[in-house]
């Protein structure tokens, strides 16, 4: 979400997002076989979870969201959402192969349901998570970062009046304002801060936005609204937005080689990154400069058999440039050089096994 100041890196902290394909994931090949890919990612997730759905999520942000560390230095931890576990994992952000988590929040009071997106503050004191929960109503659960075990949250948003129905991406501004990418209502819905069960302070949503179902959400450090969409598209609002409004900046057109975009976040530089699930050249990490608009051609495309990306959700950039993805489709985290590009294998991954307590990575953040 919110960026705050680049050069202290209060964004890269956290990054994360990803989305769900849910019933909705796009084919790796060509438009004629998207409901090939349709039909897996159904059997497979109802296989695991008795329902057909995909999620993911995350993100974070700069000098209004959460701390990324100084800039050019390293993050110390990687925290990551398992849709199938109902869990959320911190790991050393070094953590290569079966590596047991540092901890574990998981359980029946902890109110995790299909967790996707989440979000780290800039003081590092509290994490909110988006409850797909599908079938019912969403939630936003709020706990003490660091919370581990079977911990209940500290807060619940939830409710008929809030209108959530399938929160994927999260931000929260430095004024605990909550910025929702609710991907089943269409919608990016803005709660007033402390809300629990009342309904959103304004809500972007109709046919003008451009942005259909909404994967992630962002501020920059202007306060504008960035959605990214799985219409193969970045959508930027103003701050204001409200209603049925066009956005002022939209990335999107061949060049931009966008497809189906499952997170998006800023680097502590002002870059944007993507999580591309399904772009004609398979599974991508696409980055674009600041200031990019229309029909721009990404800076960095990382893709190919080398990089293992099957179908990438969350994502997050550390301060020293360190990618971090959350692989759905792979059951796998990944961790890319500052400097990858193009074919490039991962540095570092942690599989999914009974160790890791990984089983489906969605969501994925780091501080």
């Amino acid at each position: 979400m919110a960026l705050k100041d680049f050069s202290t890196s209060e964004e890269a902290t956290c990054a994360g997002e990803a989305r769900r394909g849910r019933n909705h994931v796009p084919s790796p090949t060509a438009a004629t076989n998207k409901g090939l890919l349709l039909m897996r990612s159904r059997l497979i997730f109802a296989a695991l979870l008795g329902i057909a759905v995909l999620a993911a999520c995350t993100s974070t942000g700069t000098a209004l969201n959460p701390p990324s560390g100084i800039s050019g230095q390293r993050a110390s931890h990687l925290v990551v959402t398992d849709v199938v576990n109902n869990s959320v994992l911190t790991f050393p952000a070094t953590a290569n192969g079966s590596v047991a988590p540092t901890s574990s929040l998981t359980g029946g009071s902890t109110g995790l349901i299909q967790p996707e997106g989440f979000f780290i503050n800039s003081t590092r004191t509290n994490v909110w998570v988006g409850n797909y929960n599908s079938g019912s109503n969403g939630t936003i659960t709020e706990y003490a970062l660091g919370a581990s075990g079977n911990t209940a949250p500290s807060v619940t948003l939830g409710g008929g009046s809030t209108t959530l129905q399938g929160p994927a991406g999260i931000y929260v501004d430095s004024s605990g304002t909550i910025y929702v990418a609710d991907y089943d209502n269409s919608a990016v819905d803005i709660f007033s801060p402390g809300t629990t069960t009342q309904a959103p302070l304004r809500q972007i949503k109709g046919g003008s936005t451009g942005f259909g179902t909404p994967t992630g959400v962002w501020l920059d450090a202007g306060g504008n609204i960035w959605v990214g969409t799985e219409n193969g598209s970045v959508e930027e609002f103003a701050p204001s937005a409200n209603g049925n409004v066009a956005p002022i900046n939209t990335i999107s057109g061949s060049n931009t080689v966008l497809g189906y975009v499952m997170g998006v976040v800023f680097d502590s530089h002002g870059n944007l990154w993507v999580a591309d699930a399904y772009n004609g050249i398979g599974a991508s990490i696409e980055e674009f400069a600041p200031g990019a608009t229309g029909n721009a051609t990404p800076t960095r495309i990382i893709t190919g058999a080398s990089t293992l990306l099957d179908l990438p959700n969350g994502i997050a950039v550390d301060g020293a440039g360190y990618i971090y993805v959350g692989d759905y489709g792979a059951a796998a985290v990944y961790v890319f050089a500052p400097s990858a590009n193009g074919n490039v294998a991962p540095i570092q991954t942690i599989p999914a096994n009974g160790t890791t307590g990984i089983t489906k990575p969605i969501g994925v953040l780091v501080y």
